[in-house]
C-alpha cells in the first residue's frame, strides 16, 4: 500500500487492519469506512483516499484488458516499476524485485484458466491468477 511511498504510515496501516478485524470486513472496506468517517488524521485520510482512488481508476482502466496487459498496466500506473528502477541503481535487492515484476507479467501472459481446479472456476480471472501464482511460488 505504501510502496512506493504514498504517505501512508505504519500507524495508519495498523488502524486499517484493526478496523477490518474488529468489524470482520476486508481491508478495502475498512479503509473506505475510515476515510468516509473522517476517522483518520487529515494527512493520513488524504493519502488513503488517494490510494483508494488509484485502485478504483486502475480497475476501470483495465476491465477490458487481457490479464497480461492488466498486470503490466497496474505495475506501470502504480509506479512500482519506476520505484524499483530508481532503487535498482547498484542494489541487488531492487534489481531482483524488477526481475520479479517482469516474471509476473510473463507468467500472466502464459496463464490459462484450464489449469484451475474446481474451486477456482468461479473466481475472476485476476483472482484465479493470483491464487495460482501464490501456489506456484510456494506460498499457498
Amino acid at each position: 500500500m505504501n510502496t512506493p511511498a504514498r504517505g501512508i504510515g505504519d500507524r495508519t496501516l495498523d488502524e486499517i487492519r484493526r478496523r477490518a478485524r474488529e468489524s470482520a470486513v476486508s481491508l478495502w472496506h475498512a479503509a473506505n469506512t475510515l476515510v468516509a468517517e473522517n476517522a483518520l488524521a487529515a494527512r493520513a485520510r488524504n493519502a488513503v483516499a488517494g490510494f483508494l482512488t488509484l485502485l478504483e481508476q486502475l480497475d476501470a482502466e483495465t476491465t477490458d484488458l487481457a490479464l497480461k496487459d492488466r498486470v503490466d498496466h497496474v505495475l506501470a500506473r502504480s509506479n512500482l516499476r519506476e520505484h524499483w528502477s530508481s532503487e535498482a541503481r547498484g542494489q541487488l535487492d531492487a534489481e531482483s524485485r524488477l526481475e520479479n515484476l517482469d516474471e509476473l507479467v510473463s507468467v500472466a501472459s502464459r496463464f490459462s484458466r484450464t489449469e484451475l481446479d474446481d474451486d477456482q472456476e468461479s473466481m475472476s480471472e485476476l483472482v484465479a491468477f493470483l491464487s495460482y501464482a501464490a501456489l506456484e511460488a510456494g506460498e499457498g
